[in-house]
């Protein structure tokens, strides 16, 4: 999505990246990997916990936008606004975008599609934390890691296959993934 304008980017777009790139590699994966390796595996479990990683890793990924937009760089160790200056399209960005006016619209795309990279700033960063609040897409980003967090939760509660201790060790997992601060 580097190359294409934030106008034609959408949060389906947004959201198939962090389900094939985030979800699957962070979450999916090491779940698998671990059950396999303990030689007690099924489709059937695999299913289960693909049915509780992918919505667990989009709620990562999506908490990790917003910490990269707003978190405090002694916490984070990384810049604050990097996401910004690297011309990232989050769901944070891409929801302003959608929800902004025409001149919210024109300012997110000269940021994002006309700047170079080095020509991003510290006030280009502080517009796009301010329209992301003002739009009200970080309350929607809030609300898409709920319903996120509901759709892991409630596949660790209909699973069949994975064990008591294993669920309790998934929901505790499962809040430091969507609810972190770095």
């Amino acid at each position: 999505f580097s190359n294409k304008p934030l106008g034609n980017v959408s949060e389906r777009d947004v959201l198939l990246v962090h389900t094939l790139k985030t979800a699957s590699y962070t979450i999916e994966l090491p779940l698998h990997l671990g059950v396999i390796a303990s030689g007690k595996y099924s489709e059937k479990i695999l299913r289960e916990l693909t049915s509780y990683a992918i919505p667990a890793g989009i709620a990562f990924q999506l908490r990790d936008d917003i910490i990269g937009l707003y978190g405090d760089p002694r916490q984070t160790g990384k810049p604050v606004g990097s996401d910004v200056r690297g011309k990232k399209k989050t769901l944070l960005v891409v929801k302003a975008y959608e929800l902004g006016d025409h001149e919210v619209k024109r300012r997110l795309s000269e940021i994002y599609d006309v700047l170079g990279i080095n020509e991003v700033t510290q006030e280009h960063v502080k517009y796009v934390q301010e329209i992301v609040r003002e739009t009200g897409s970080l309350e929607y980003n809030e609300e898409l890691i709920k319903r996120h967090v509901e759709n892991a939760l409630k596949a660790l509660e209909e699973s069949k296959e994975i064990s008591a201790q294993a669920v309790n060790i998934l929901k505790w997992l499962l809040e430091k993934l969507a609810y972190r601060e770095k």
